[in-house]
């Protein structure tokens, strides 16, 4: 039996058990994690936590939603192994969301395939890019792209210094000043979050900031590394104009791979379906993940046109 349970009733003490024990599990769906970036998330959950599903939601002019939080790629349903996983128990969870929550705009995680049956639930394939880092750097340097081991030749060349405690402020004023701009912005609630998010990963040991500076000393580029459930997610990044022309972010992800390569861990790079970013992103030798986006409106008529 599936219940809807209020935030104050969710024990995580049995969610986070969930969590670790699920092939599913990710950093995103760990409850300080939602506390963060969704304050009084709900959750739908069977009667022992063998599965367990997070209802992101907000209200705006009296009417409850579901929408995917700021940093938050990937959530949906979660089951841990004593529990068979199937499309069949995605689509139960599915029919247990509230009536109330009449319009969602949220993102499943990659384990799970479109159920059928949903006449007004749109399923969409969104992409992120994995690399496992299980083997030695060597053998990971070799999937490289040629264009990739160029630019790397030509960085190393250079006298730069890789921060591994770098200031988040320092970072995200690099994303803000170029390039927030062109994804829509950044506002002062995600800086918050972010931070937040940085402060908590950092007293759990899960979070690194890392950065990179040449000669004159300066932040070219830094990034956000989160870690957990045998993953690590390339979390949030902000780089000069100069880092272009100075390969910063290639070195940096560079020396991140090579300082954790031979672990057991999955480097998700959280995107994207932009093809410059995605190329990018292969040019590591890392591999496309697809996960679903779902969207159902079920607004009254005369307010559905200003959803559609």
């Amino acid at each position: 039996m599936i219940h809807y349970l209020k935030h104050e009733n969710i024990d995580k003490t049995k969610w986070d058990l969930c969590i670790a024990q699920s092939p599913q599990g990710i950093l995103y769906a760990q409850s300080w994690y939602l506390d963060i970036v969704s304050p009084g998330w709900d959750a739908l959950i069977t009667e022992h936590y063998e599965a367990v599903f997070p209802l992101t939601w907000k209200s705006k002019f009296g009417i409850k939603y579901l929408y995917q939080p700021d940093f938050t790629q990937q959530l949906g349903l979660f089951v841990s192994g004593s529990l068979l996983s199937s499309p069949e128990l995605l689509a139960i969870f599915l029919k247990a969301i509230p009536e109330e929550l009449i319009f969602a705009e949220i993102n499943l995680n990659a384990f799970w395939q479109a159920p059928v049956g949903f006449k007004d639930i749109a399923f969409t394939e969104k992409l992120t890019h994995h690399l496992d880092l299980v083997s030695p750097y060597e053998i990971l340097f070799k999937n490289y792209s040629t264009n990739l081991k160029r630019n790397l030749t030509k960085g190393n060349s250079e006298d730069f210094e890789i921060i591994h405690d770098a200031d988040i402020s320092q970072i995200i004023h690099l994303f803000v000043k170029n390039k927030a701009a062109a994804v829509g912005g950044f506002n002062e609630t995600q800086s918050w979050i972010l931070q937040r998010l940085i402060e908590k990963g950092k007293e759990l040991g899960v979070i690194q900031c890392w950065g990179i500076s040449f000669a004159e000393g300066v932040m070219e580029a830094g990034a956000v590394f989160a870690e957990g459930n045998g993953n690590v997610i390339f979390l949030f990044s902000g780089a000069s104009k100069r880092s272009r022309e100075l390969g910063s972010m290639p070195l940096l992800i560079d020396r991140f791979i090579s300082r954790n390569s031979g672990r057991n861990l999955i480097l998700d790079f959280e995107g994207s379906m932009d093809k410059n970013l995605a190329r990018f992103y292969k040019s590591f030798g890392s591999k496309e993940s697809v996960y679903l986006h779902l969207r159902y409106n079920r607004l009254p008529f005369w307010l559905r046109w200003a959803k559609s």
